[in-house]
């Protein structure tokens, strides 16, 4: 099964840098998002500066590998001084509750071939992955992690819970929008030695890094043809949590149509009618979003797959519920059970059947994103032209489907919270972690 090992972290110098909340940070998306030049301008050692892209052409991190070898050689960041697990808690606020996640970082043995022990629930945009593997190849570092969950039966947070109680931790800090972090190294033999025993006879399944996962691989089996022992790059930084008790939540990630294809809207909506029940409503007064929202809150309760699409303009939401599914089960695969998740049913009926995308243009045509107001706003602007508004799989379901080797679409799922980057790195150019 899973094999992790200790490793010996590189971390940032939070005296020297004025605090951990100087550093962390969402990890940057690859292909980059474009953001204001000013975002990290009052923040110099902020982690996101070690894996932005240089403006133009295809992904290349010349610069920030050039940042972190100095950042390394002034002790902005520093080696921790012998192989230790992380244990991580993030305490957050979401829609006015809190809420707490915890969990740990240890260096994973990549896979060979079958992936029984490390289990994808994803598909992935294959266009994504020669940028994350330029920047492991250029700054020698995995400096996002890999999320996983292990189905325990409550051991690792027992570990977990007995650390955070025994002693203060070794770094902490609040971020901008309040959420507060907290580290502990964990360089105890006899700790690291129990936490290893929980995880080995168990898979790994993955939440969220599905793209840095395959992009570890690639970068790993490139260095074998090469003729290049990987040493380190055996391995991928991954933060384990229990899937009993992670304390992390599965939010929607909603579609967000940039353009129509070679189909018009009325075309769109003829095709709809084939599978779904078709319910129209007018959008009228300021306070559309919480209308829009309290409609795809409800999604669950229908009892069926269905959907909201708020279509051209934004003026009207189309309230979609699937007809029959009987009618479309010989078009999904049965590892999915009796009926697949509703983001895979969206995938096929409503952008493949109704709006003709190729499976290969939706990435193209589509943005992904867990934010309502921003896609609502989007379309009432005219800066796309639909957006469809989907309830997000239960965990369960998601454990369900991918044990029995079922695969969802790309983006089907938005775990929240995100692991920050800049807590700890694995150096991918030192000592490979003991076995």
């Amino acid at each position: 099964m899973a094999v992790i090992r200790p490793f010996q972290g590189i971390r940032f110098d939070v005296d020297r840098v004025g605090g951990l909340e100087q550093v962390i940070g969402p990890a940057a998306e690859i292909p980059p998002v474009a953001q204001p030049d000013d975002a990290n301008a009052d923040r110099p050692y902020a982690a996101i500066r070690l894996q932005t892209p240089e403006p133009t052409g295809p992904p290349t991190f010349n610069r920030a590998a050039i940042l972190i070898r100095r950042w390394l050689a002034e002790g902005i960041l520093i080696h921790e001084s012998k192989p230790a697990f992380y244990l991580y808690e993030h305490e957050f606020s979401y829609q006015g509750e809190c809420h707490r996640s915890r969990g740990f970082f240890a260096a994973l043995r990549l896979p060979n071939g079958d992936l029984a022990e490390i289990i994808p629930h994803e598909r992935i945009f294959n266009q994504q992955i020669d940028g994350h593997v330029a920047l492991l190849q250029q700054v020698q570092a995995n400096l996002n992690a890999l999320f996983t969950l292990v189905e325990d039966n409550g051991e690792i947070n027992a570990i977990l819970d007995r650390i955070a109680a025994e002693r203060e931790p070794d770094e902490s800090g609040t971020d901008d929008i309040g959420d507060r972090h907290r580290l502990w190294v964990i360089d105890q033999p006899a700790t690291i030695d129990t936490l290893i025993r929980t995880i080995q006879e168990r898979p790994l399944f993955i939440a969220d890094g599905h793209h840095r996962f395959t992009a570890a691989l690639a970068y790993r089996d490139r260095l074998f043809a090469e003729g290049i022992e990987p040493g380190p790059a055996r391995n991928i930084l991954t933060y384990i949590a229990s899937a009993a008790d992670s304390g992390a939540m599965i939010l929607p990630i909603h579609r967000l149509v940039r353009t129509f294809g070679t189909r018009t809207w009325p075309e769109i909506q003829e095709r709809l009618a084939h599978h779904f029940e078709i319910e129209e409503q007018r959008l009228h007064g300021r306070d559309v979003v919480s209308r829009l929202r309290s409609i795809v809150d409800r999604l669950p309760d229908e009892g069926k797959p269905s959907y909201v699409l708020l279509e051209p303009g934004g003026e009207r939401l189309l309230l979609l519920r699937l007809r029959d599914w009987s009618q479309v089960r010989h078009r999904f695969p049965a590892s999915h059970g009796t009926q697949p998740p509703d983001v895979t049913l969206l995938n096929k009926l409503i952008l493949q059947d109704a709006f003709g995308f190729e499976r290969d243009e939706i990435e193209a045509r589509v943005i992904f994103t867990p934010d309502l107001s921003a896609s609502a706003e989007a379309i009432q602007q005219g800066q796309a032209v639909a957006a469809i508004f989907v309830s997000p799989p239960a965990l369960p379901e998601l454990l369900t489907i991918t044990r029995a080797g079922g695969r969802l679409p790309s983006k089907s799922t938005y775990f929240y919270p995100k692991i920050p980057t800049g807590l700890v790195f694995h150096d991918l150019t030192g000592p490979e972690p003991e076995d």
